[in-house]
């Protein structure tokens, strides 16, 4: 059954209790106030007719004064048969009691005597008025005794008189009882159809917005379109509902565009990945087959050639491997573990490793005391492949390759807030590439507290750690060398973009993707420019830590 039809039932059934109680408790207090006033007047003139007044006692002895004959019934000389005498009092019939009888006084109705009422007379008090029928009607009846004075005087006349009962019709309190009945019954049914449509009414009204809720969610089941949106008709529960909803529909169209994206960039790297493959595996394959085919023509020093170009292949392969990897896993792991890390000191390790690998590059520093919150071995893998990019990159030009690093100055215009979800991977073996790769000792087990990392139990920083205005922390690579074209800086951080001067190297083309994709998921960004005099400069922007 609908909740709205529920619903108006519900207020029609309780409509009606109400209806039914209330009606119930008007036709009782009505019929107790008519029957409470019936029997007052029946006990008001029970009291003149036991002490010998009242116009009907008075016709009796006036009779019995003309020397009535004998009454049937035996009940001695009393008045004959005669129409009731309206008095204006309460009581329609009045009959005397006797030891040998009874006689109705003024009229042939006999009322019932019982022996309840004997047994009240012989006590000599009054009873209690109650319901008689005689002919078909309802009669409301007392007895009460008469006093000995009055029975004396009643004894002058020759009368013997030991009570009265008094009687009166309840036609007239039936009536009125019946029509009030109707009355409620008319009353009680306009009231419960006006309570059910009331109702049903307010239960459309309330249950609009449920109602399309549903048609909406119907409507996303079957077409799984998430654009729609709901009207807030009411800031009450309903209300709150309908907002929660069209929220969800927007987490959820968030959570499609996402997912969407993510599905277009898996097939795109897979779609990169199998054309950058090629390559090496080709090669690999061509020298397997020369070693397999011509060993036996080959010198000792081609051979040794032929399996250093093997190995290099091997080295190069396995470098993309781990590089496609850490680029489809990165925007999926976790910011659990992040850890203030001092970006100084992560810094100083990162071109101590690089002036080992490229002993012909001068590398110069500049650090202030900085610390941002993040993962020590996500970081360092980025801020190294910067350096070792423009080691390579800049060792073209005449002037050192110089990484600074400090508080910010400022939040340029177009930076991005960036995505807050990490990396628990990290601790690979760095690319050897020319534009990507730091050497591999550099991961040598680091996996977890990679170079930079705050020791436990120590502050953050030392003392006067500096943040920018911005709460900011920026990494300055800086080389000398050709540069990049202001055409290639838009999609210099692609996957497998190489720059003119990489072209010919070694290297997977993901080193720059993978330090936007750490920038990215640390709530940095990353952006290239050009040095004065030629080159490039390289700014990453991190968050600086509250510590």
């Amino acid at each position: 059954m609908p909740l709205r039809r529920r619903l108006s039932l519900t207020v029609a059934l309780v409509a009606l209790l109400v209806v039914v109680a209330a009606g119930a408790a008007a036709w009782l207090t009505t019929r107790s106030v008519l029957q409470g006033d019936v029997d007052d007047g029946l006990r008001a003139q029970a009291r003149t007719a036991v002490d010998g007044r009242g116009p009907r006692v008075g016709r009796v002895l006036r009779g019995a004064g003309r020397g009535a004959g004998p009454a049937a019934g035996g009940f001695g000389d009393v008045l004959p048969p005669s129409p009731p005498v309206r008095d204006g009092g309460p009581a329609d019939y009045v009959q005397a009691l006797s030891a040998t009888g009874s006689a109705p006084l003024g009229g042939d109705v006999a009322l019932p005597v019982s022996a309840e009422d004997r047994e009240a007379v012989a006590r000599g008090t009054a009873g209690e008025p109650r319901d008689v029928t005689v002919d078909g009607t309802r009669l409301r009846m007392i007895t009460v005794p008469v006093s000995d004075l009055t029975q004396l005087r009643y004894a002058r006349f020759g009368l013997d008189v030991e009570a009265f009962q008094f009687a009166r019709s309840m036609s007239g309190v039936d009536s009125a009882l019946r029509t009030l009945w109707v009355v409620l019954l008319l009353v009680g049914i306009l009231v419960v159809g006006t309570a059910a449509l009331l109702a049903r009414a307010t239960a459309r009204r309330v249950l609009r917005p449920v109602t399309d809720l549903a048609a909406a969610a119907a409507h996303v089941e079957a077409t799984a379109d998430l654009d729609g949106r709901l009207p807030v008709r009411a800031a009450d529960e309903v209300g709150e509902l309908t907002s929660r909803f069209n929220g969800m529909l927007a987490r959820l169209q968030r959570s499609r565009a996402e997912l969407d994206r993510s599905m277009v960039e898996q097939r795109n790297l897979v779609a990169d990945a199998s054309h950058e493959l090629r390559t090496p595996v080709t090669s690999l394959r061509t020298n397997a087959e020369v070693l397999l085919e011509d060993d036996d023509a080959l010198t000792p020093q081609e051979r040794r050639s032929i399996l250093a170009d093997v190995r290099d292949q091997a080295e190069d392969l396995g470098a993309l491997v781990a590089d496609l990897i850490e680029l489809a896993r990165g925007e999926e792991q976790d910011r659990g573990a992040d850890e203030p890390v001092a970006l100084d000191a992560l810094v100083e390790e990162c071109v101590g490793r690089a002036r080992r690998d490229h002993r012909g590059v001068t590398f110069t520093t500049g650090t202030e005391p900085v610390v941002v919150a993040g993962r020590p071995d996500r970081l360092a893998r980025a801020v190294s492949n910067l350096v070792n990019n423009a080691a390579l990159h800049g060792a073209q030009g005449d002037g050192p390759v110089e990484v600074t690093v400090g508080p910010g100055p400022g939040r340029r215009d177009g930076d991005g807030d960036g995505g807050r979800d990490g990396g628990r991977d990290g601790g690979r073996d760095g690319g050897r590439d020319g534009d990507d790769g730091a050497g591999a000792s550099l991961w040598s087990g680091r996996a977890g507290s990679g170079a930079g990392a705050v020791p436990a139990g120590t502050a953050a920083g030392p003392a006067g750690t500096a943040a920018g205005p911005d709460g900011t922390a920026v990494v300055r690579v800086i080389d000398h060398g050709a540069g990049v074209r202001d055409e290639e800086r838009a999609r210099i951080f692609d996957r497998f973009r190489r720059g003119d001067t990489a072209r010919g190297r070694h290297g997977s083309g993901l080193g720059l993707a993978i330090v936007r994709q750490v920038a990215t998921v640390h709530g940095g960004t990353v952006d290239v420019e050009g040095t004065p005099g030629g080159g490039a400069t390289f700014v990453l922007t991190l968050p600086s830590s509250p510590d």
